[in-house]
């Protein structure tokens, strides 16, 4: 039998979550490019960066152990548990990403904090751990916290094969993330999400056209409907500055594209300065002797200043670019 590098037991049950994504695929095609623009734009693809100022993410104090740990408690889409070193700018870089995908899916985020022991006969040269080590496991399905406690709850369907309905977590064993309230609340993300999955039903509108013959007819401007929904989803997403990969530009000045690209980074910054400072605050929480440093990236700060600089044309397009620009 294969030995596991690390062993954990997490109290909740795992199970497929529906999503509005799963429930409206048929109608996907804006909300999935949303949310796959913005996994990728938030953080520096693998933990690298190929221009401007060097990305980097360090742990202080800078111990081994508090390294190893650190890795282990963040997981990503796809991290694994075969290895206990990984780079901390890939390992921040892909916990983000995945924590910040999942928030504008579920607008809030629910992780189990799980005790876990390395296997010390599968690593030479571990460190003797003087903390407890600890994982993040994602809470599948509906929680409510009432309380002392957060309940997770279980589909009917599975009530008979996992042997309960609900689930109960101590408060002091999840770790709980929800949108910034500097872009938008949850409430505000369940409406972009709903306007994306009703402007995603255009092919739909299109085939039903065709199907009925009104297309030959040449009665209905599909230029102009199509116009007017790339121009819904700009207005939709105005809070986060998406471009609706670069479309926007058939219907828009220069400026304005500068502009919206501005506010997407300055969106995105607060976004991940969010979950970054959360994800110290966890770190304290569960009583490790370290905390985490990330220098390289353009800060939300630095770009609310871009918005006064563009007015006053004290900064030019290209600098403006590069600015925002975190690859």
């Amino acid at each position: 039998m294969r030995k596991k590098l690390i062993h954990f037991e997490p109290r909740s049950v795992s199970f497929q979550t529906d999503s509005v994504y799963s429930r409206y695929q048929d109608r996907a095609f804006y909300a999935h490019m949303f949310l796959e623009d913005f996994g990728t734009s938030i953080m520096p693809i693998g933990g690298r960066r190929y221009s401007g100022k060097p990305f980097s993410v360090s742990v202080l104090p800078d111990e081994k152990q508090h390294r190893i740990k650190v890795n282990l408690l963040f997981p990503s889409e796809y991290h694994s548990y075969d290895k206990l070193y990984s780079p901390m700018e890939e390992t921040v870089s892909g916990f983000i990403e995945h924590c910040a995908k999942r928030l504008i899916v579920r607008g809030t985020q629910y992780y189990e904090i799980v005790p876990a022991s390395v296997n010390p006969e599968m690593v030479k040269g571990t460190p003797n751990f003087t903390e407890p080590v600890f994982v993040l496991v994602n809470i599948s399905g509906r929680v409510k916290k009432l309380g002392g406690v957060y309940i997770q709850f279980i589909p009917k369907n599975l009530w008979n094969k996992v042997h309960k309905k609900f689930v109960l977590l101590p408060a002091s064993s999840v770790w709980q993330v929800s949108i910034p309230k500097e872009i938008v609340g949850t409430r505000s993300i369940e409406k972009v999400l709903k306007g994306l999955f009703v402007a995603g039903g255009k092919h739909q509108v299109e085939m039903k056209l065709i199907d009925e013959g009104i297309l030959k007819k040449g009665t209905f401007d599909v230029d102009a409907y199509n116009r007017n929904v790339e121009l819904y989803v700009a207005w939709l997403t105005r809070y986060w500055g998406w471009d609706v990969r670069s479309s926007l530009q058939r219907y828009t000045l220069e400026y304005y594209q500068i502009y919206r690209r501005i506010v997407s980074a300055y969106s995105l910054a607060i976004f991940r300065e969010y979950i970054f400072q959360n994800m110290n605050s966890l770190l304290r929480k569960i009583g490790y002797g370290c905390q985490m440093d990330m220098d390289g990236l353009p800060t939300s700060f630095s770009i609310s200043q871009m918005f006064t600089k563009l007015e006053e044309k004290g900064i030019s397009f290209k600098e403006a670019y590069d600015l925002t620009n975190i690859h």
